[in-house]
């Protein structure tokens, strides 16, 4: 049997199928989204199933725009460091993207996610092995005697 007789169609099929969905791609950008008059995030918004986070990740990825798309590690670690502290995923998202310098805003939310699945995780965070341990403001921060954080540092935009 040959590999290609597993594949429920030949490569060569597979290949124009991605050129089929690049090509539609650009059309949507070029027709659809530049018609929209720069409201690129509302007119996503309005697709079935598409809401602030998904466009905000669309508009990041595809466009590169600098956006900030809000899940649930971002959230957890915005609120615990203080880098954008809010109660809504668009009051984190605001707070963090004018917090965030704007060098790094186009990156800032996958280097936040993976931090938050990685080091600050939801319910053991690794504070030790913590590159911004120091500052951190989360109050509940554990303090061990091979910690890195001391002393929580002043809130982000404080003048201390």
């Amino acid at each position: 049997m040959r590999p290609a007789a597993v594949l429920p169609w030949r490569p060569a099929a597979g290949l124009a199928l991605v050129f089929l969905f690049l090509a539609l791609g650009h059309v949507v950008r070029d027709r659809w989204l530049l018609d929209t008059d720069g409201q690129w995030r509302e007119a996503l918004e309005t697709l079935p199933g598409v809401g602030r986070k998904t466009a905000n990740v669309v508009l990041n990825e595809a466009f590169g725009q600098e956006t900030c798309a809000v899940d649930t590690h971002i959230f957890r670690v915005a609120n615990r460091t203080g880098l954008g502290p809010g109660k809504t995923p668009l009051a984190v998202e605001n707070a963090v993207m004018a917090n965030t310098p704007r060098r790094f805003r186009r990156h800032a939310h996958h280097w936040l996610i993976l931090h938050g699945r990685y080091v600050c995780v939801a319910r053991k965070p690794k504070c030790d092995a913590c590159p911004v341990a120091r500052s951190c403001n989360w109050p509940e921060k554990p303090i061990t005697a091979g910690s890195v954080a001391i002393h929580p540092a002043p809130p982000i935009g404080s003048s201390q």
